[in-house]
């Protein structure tokens, strides 16, 4: 008999000042109030890791003027087992190729926010483990007069574990939609040993990340984390998409930029949490 493929589900709303939240395990969200009037939500996930051919779904919805800080305390652990055999690939034990149809890991971020509001998305790296196989999907649809800073990334696996370039597949899908038109489009698929190592691709890096900004706070927000990263030796890359809307793609050589990154984003709400 196949293995029910574990879903994990996650949904915050929060209207002005209010929110209210949804989870089915193993996704769980802890929201703290800011004096400013602003949210700082943590979603974690409680089963350690996800694993070939399961689901995490996570959605935001943000109306009537509110602010909400989206910063997951750890980075996402992509894991090789499938949901019934740990430390696997595939699922229900079935031959195959890791990577391949429902042996995908599938990692989802869905996000609408409305006039007036502001999210920020702050990321730490997404870290795919040995054998792991997982895609990567998020779209936010900001309206007209909503603002959005999202910061995702990646690393190439755990260097220290000697796991470099080891995992089987990693795809990045990221649709960012402002006032109802496609603002930016990212996408590739990434599937050792084929990987692009030139100067144009992931060259000698150890992490990898992408800044997206949609109106003047959070384009301004964004200068000031490309500034930053180039500083601290970083290679950025960043561009003015149109009116109220800039990008910024960087390469770390280093590794630990990727995490101090996210953590920057979300220090200020997080030493204002209540």
């Amino acid at each position: 008999m196949t293995a029910a493929v574990r879903r994990g589900e996650l949904r915050l709303t929060a209207e002005g000042r209010r929110w209210r939240t949804r989870y089915r395990a193993p996704l769980f969200v802890n929201v703290l109030p800011c004096p400013g009037g602003g949210l700082l939500a943590a979603p974690v996930d409680q089963g350690g890791g996800l694993r070939n051919g399961e689901r995490h779904l996570q959605r935001i919805a943000l109306a009537d003027g509110a602010e909400v800080t989206w910063a997951p305390p750890a980075s996402t652990l992509c894991l090789p087992g499938g949901p019934d055999m740990p430390g696997r690939p595939g699922t229900s034990g079935a031959p195959g190729t890791p990577g391949d149809g429902g042996e995908v890991a599938q990692l989802q971020l869905a996000a609408r926010v409305g006039a007036a509001s502001y999210l920020r998305v702050a990321a730490p790296p997404i870290i795919p483990f040995a054998g792991a196989a997982v895609a990567q999907t998020t779209v936010v649809c900001v309206a007209a007069g909503g603002e959005c800073l999202l910061v995702e990334s990646g690393c190439p696996g755990r260097t220290q574990m000697g796991e470099r370039w080891a995992f089987s597949r990693l795809a990045y899908r990221l649709t960012v939609l402002h006032d109802d038109r496609v603002a930016y489009r990212e996408r590739w698929d990434l599937r050792p040993p084929e990987v692009p190592f030139a100067a144009s691709g992931f060259g000698d890096c150890l992490g990898w990340g992408t800044c997206v900004a949609c109106g003047p706070r959070a384009v301004d927000e964004l200068h000031e984390i490309r500034r930053r990263l180039a500083a601290d030796g970083a290679a950025v890359s960043h561009g003015i998409l149109a009116e109220g809307v800039a990008v910024a793609r960087f390469l770390d050589p280093y590794g630990y930029l990727v995490t101090s990154l996210a953590a920057d984003v979300a220090r200020a709400a997080r030493s204002e949490a209540a």
